[in-house]
């Protein structure tokens, strides 16, 4: 949800940057990071409904995580 909110924030901000909302594929979060857009995901929905949600992901086990009404 905020990844535009993010590369605009990337332009004037050195730091690192963390964004969440809106992830839900494995896929989606690398490229989101390859991209230089962010430096970390956060996991917030997905991590109240299975707090292992992070290892599934990193370790291949799931390619993505449950959907959530907006």
């Amino acid at each position: 949800y905020f990844l535009e909110y993010a590369k605009d924030i990337r332009a004037v901000f050195n730091g690192a940057l963390m964004v969440t909302g809106g992830f839900r594929t494995r896929a989606g979060m690398d490229a989101a990071l390859n991209a230089g857009a962010c430096d970390m995901i956060g996991l917030a929905r997905p991590m109240c409904s299975d707090p292992d949600i992070a290892n599934k992901l990193l370790s291949g086990a799931v390619a993505a995580t449950e959907e959530f009404e907006k």
